[in-house]
């Protein structure tokens, strides 16, 4: 490993083998490639997100795997920095790893660009949005694992945040205008605000430095809440700033992740993305032991949650009415 990668983003290292050496011997190897004494797993993240990566690990000993005994995980991050994920799989494909986790379709992609062989596992995020799969039942690109249905239900996002705050009629959408699933997350924004007679306007977070200053702007054109769109430096609200940023702004807010709603957001709605990592670990184990990744189907998520910051609710002096607390899987108080 570089100097440049901390001890920190490595977290965890070790040697790979599956779990008894007999095991690998009755699977046969992976079609990938030649036989590997020492095959090992990639988890690569854009952002330093442990709220997806240990529900992965935790799948992963589920299944038998132990760090250091029947496996070697090399974990890396770009710490938020996106111009980092070149480098950063470059390191990974090199090395070389075996196969690579990636927990959202930025991830994906770059993974994707830099090896069009190596098996990539999605363990959240919209690849079927993002244009990085097409075809669900059989995937493209050498690529697998999970996916939400964040497109799907941002007008559900809407539709939460509206019920909450019924007085709102302009929304704010915050959105990374590079993330390549923007244009069909415009598209559901639109429907549900006409059908719920809202007007919103979108703005642009290049990156996360730049939020309280977007937020501010948002404040001064009057808006009466915000939306935060999945993908891109915005991650549907993962990095714990965005969640403090949205509660430093007085607004109300919604988006997909919970940990959002747990830094300071006032609603989260989406996929349980522990659900959906712990998931990944199967699709991860299937191409250790052979399976080719266009043969396993991508999974859509079964599992949702709602959940609802009251200490927010209180600091932004608004009441969430019980319609609202009574679907809610999580009251944070």
């Amino acid at each position: 490993m570089g100097s440049h990668v901390t001890a920190r983003r490595r977290v965890l290292q070790g040697s790979l083998a599956l779990a008894g050496a007999g095991l690998l011997g009755a699977c046969g190897r992976p079609w990938w490639q030649a036989p590997s004494k020492i095959p090992r797993v990639g988890y690569l993240d854009s952002l330093a997100n442990q709220l997806t990566f240990e529900p992965f690990y935790e799948g992963m000993r589920d299944l038998g795997y132990v760090d250091g005994e029947t496996m070697a995980l090399e974990y890396r991050t770009a710490d938020g920095n996106l111009q980092r994920l070149p480098a950063l799989v470059a390191e990974l494909v090199e090395m070389p790893v075996d196969i690579i986790v990636a927990p959202n379709p930025i991830v994906v992609r770059a993974v994707r660009n830099a090896s069009p062989s190596i098996p990539i596992v999605a363990s959240g995020g919209n690849v079927v949005s993002a244009g990085l799969v097409t075809n669900i039942a059989h995937p493209e690109n050498n690529i697998t694992g999970v996916t939400t249905n964040s497109v799907e239900v941002v007008g559900k996002w809407i539709e939460l945040l509206k019920e909450a705050v019924p007085p709102a009629a302009r929304l704010a959408v915050m959105l990374d205008l590079g993330a390549p699933s923007v244009p069909a997350f415009l598209s559901q924004v639109e429907r549900a605000t006409q059908s719920l007679q809202l007007r919103f306007a979108p703005y642009n977070v290049p990156e996360l430095d730049a939020l309280p200053t977007v937020l501010a702007q948002v404040r001064a054109d009057g808006m009466d809440g915000f939306v935060v769109v999945s993908g891109g430096t915005l991650g549907g609200g993962s990095d714990p700033r965005i969640g403090a940023a949205a509660l430093a702004s007085r607004l109300p807010s919604v988006a997909e992740l919970r940990s959002f709603a747990l830094a300071g957001g006032l609603l989260a709605h989406g996929a349980s993305t522990v659900v959906l990592a712990k998931r990944s670990a199967s699709y991860v184990d299937k191409v250790l032991k052979g399976a080719r990744p266009s043969d396993l189907p991508i999974e859509l998520p079964t599992a949702f949650e709602i959940v609802v910051n009251l200490r927010t609710a209180v600091a932004l002096g608004l009441t969430v009415p019980s319609s609202v607390l009574q679907r809610a899987t999580e009251i944070i108080q």
